[in-house]
């Protein structure tokens, strides 16, 4: 299975939580048997690195500046998400499984590719407007909770780390509890619930 994640931050970036954890998945799913490839932002770094452990990284800048805000610097960083993941498309003929699009800046490209390509994407979520604006209805934020929507629709299944974030993502966003799996990464099977998750998606 070839596996692609779609991230805004993953070392020597790191900016919060995400870049560790999605370096933990990757490293995970590589040493169970799976071909995992990464795209991600950098400002400076950029181009292709293979990893010791088999996986790839792909470093991307955002090809537009000055930026109004970050949703005008995630729209315009999109493209050129969507650009790279076509091109590994291409070049392995069709031989992408599923998309992995952590937090709400990955959802345009992983709609987008799903809906061009036929690539199925899982939406790992690691926090919602609502937690972090304190119900802010200001456009920017509004904008933003839409994207996030987009991405709980749009994606086979959603991934959170906790039962009440589970919980948060079904009131927030009105779902079934079927669509929505709490996978807590200090579970010791948690690599392979992932790897399960990623299955059912190319299944669908």
């Amino acid at each position: 299975m070839h596996v692609v994640i779609i991230t805004w931050e993953y070392p020597p970036r790191i900016v919060g939580d995400i870049a560790r954890h999605v370096e933990k998945v990757a490293s995970a799913l590589a040493d169970g048997g799976m071909d995992v490839s990464i795209v991600t932002f950098h400002d400076r770094i950029q181009g292709l690195e293979r990893q010791s452990n088999g996986v790839e990284v792909y470093r991307v800048g955002n090809p537009v500046e000055p930026h109004l805000n970050i949703l005008n610097w995630d729209l315009t960083l999109a493209t050129e998400f969507e650009r790279i993941i076509s091109d590994i498309y291409y070049s392995t003929r069709g031989e992408i499984d599923v998309i992995d699009a952590h937090e709400w800046f990955s959802v345009v490209p992983g709609t987008i590719l799903k809906k061009a390509l036929g690539i199925p994407f899982i939406y790992s979520l690691y926090s919602l407007e609502e937690q972090r604006s304190h119900y802010a209805d200001a456009p920017l934020n509004i904008a933003i909770r839409n994207l996030e929507h987009l991405g709980v629709c749009e994606a086979s299944k959603v991934i959170v780390k906790s039962d009440w974030m589970k919980s948060e993502v079904e009131r927030l966003h009105s779902i079934p509890g079927n669509r929505v799996a709490s996978i807590s990464p200090s579970s010791p099977t948690w690599a392979a619930e992932l790897g399960k998750l990623y299955k059912e998606a190319t299944e669908r």
